[in-house]
This record gives C-alpha cells, sequence and structure tokens, in this order.
C-alpha cells in the first residue's frame, strides 16, 4: 500500500512539474520589424523575403561594439549548439550595422561571420539604416563622446512570413533562444 502511494505521489508531482513549466507561445505577430527591401552600401538590393530559412533572427548592433554585440552574437551561436542537427539549418541571423559611417558591407559581413557561419551583415546608408531602426522601434543614441553607441538588444525573431513573432532579450538564455528558433521552424504557419 505505501508503494502504491509513493507511486501515485510521484505520477502526481510529475504531472504538477511538467504542467508548470513555462511553454512558448508566439501568438499574434507584432507591429514591428517585418520585411524590408532596400539596397545596401555596396548596392546590393537586400530584402529579407529572398532568404529561404523559415526563421531569421533579426540583430541591430556595430562592430565596434565593446560588449553587447558580441555577447549576443555569441548566445545564438550558443544556443545553436542546443538545436538538433536539421533545426540548425532553419534559422538565419542577419546582423544591421547601426554605425553607416564606420562600418562597410564587408567589414560587417567578416564580422558577424566570425561568430556565426549562417548570417549576413548589412551597412546601409544612413536614411535607410533610420528607416530600419524606426521600422522595428530600435533603440539607438551616439555616446556623448561619439566613440559608441548606446542601442537596443533586441534579437526580432521572423517567421517565414517575414513577420515579427517574438523579441528575444540579452537577458533570456541560450537555451530560450534555442527552444523559440525550434518552435518557430516547426510553426505551420
Amino acid at each position: 500500500m505505501n508503494r502504491m502511494k509513493g507511486a501515485l505521489s510521484l505520477v502526481i508531482l510529475i504531472s504538477v512539474v511538467t504542467y508548470c513549466q513555462p511553454k512558448l507561445d508566439l501568438g499574434a505577430p507584432l507591429p514591428i520589424g517585418g520585411d524590408f527591401s532596400y539596397p545596401d552600401k555596396s548596392g546590393k538590393m537586400v530584402s529579407l523575403k529572398d532568404f529561404s530559412e523559415p526563421v531569421l533572427l533579426v540583430f541591430f548592433g556595430y562592430t565596434q561594439c565593446p560588449d553587447f554585440c558580441p555577447n549576443m552574437l555569441s548566445k545564438i551561436k550558443l544556443a545553436q549548439s542546443h538545436l538538433p542537427s536539421e533545426t540548425k539549418k532553419s534559422f538565419r541571423t542577419i546582423f544591421i550595422s547601426i554605425d553607416p559611417v564606420r562600418d562597410g558591407s564587408d567589414v560587417v559581413q567578416k564580422y558577424v561571420e566570425f561568430y556565426l557561419d549562417s548570417s549576413n551583415g548589412y551597412s546601409f546608408p544612413s536614411e535607410i539604416t533610420a528607416k530600419l531602426v524606426k521600422q522595428y522601434a530600435a533603440y539607438v543614441a551616439e555616446t556623448k563622446d561619439g566613440s559608441t553607441i548606446d542601442h537596443s538588444t533586441y534579437v526580432y525573431v521572423l517567421d517565414k512570413n517575414r513577420k515579427t513573432r517574438v523579441l528575444l532579450k540579452s537577458t533570456d538564455t541560450a537555451e530560450h533562444f534555442a527552444d523559440t528558433i525550434k518552435l518557430l521552424s516547426s510553426d505551420s504557419i
């Protein structure tokens, strides 16, 4: 009888723990971000709909960023290590420079490739960069001394229709990043 009570207690405990686990819910698309079609500084037309991966991670940063950009790109790389091999091919990171004066297209591409194989880095002319920052509701402000740029550190997660579904924060774990990519890459929307 005691073994039966113990087994029942264990089943109840497992059920409660499983039920209480936080579940990711994509919900409706967010009213920011999304697709765009602009020429970068090299003259190449960039449209997010041209990428074949069903999930895009869009991140705004710059190559001379001392901390947040390297940390976020490293976190995305770590998240990739938590993914099954078939899911690793289902997403791509798009890094958009917020420092078009100092960042050229080639420099940004090499910078982001240092961290991630499946990535593209872009530098757009200043007026287009401003439009993209506004479209994504990102925060960008040059510091008083002009040596660094304060900026938001969200990763915008876009679905296959290039709608923003989730904002990942710098405080989210690599496992949360991976879970979000897995969920969205298997989403049938």
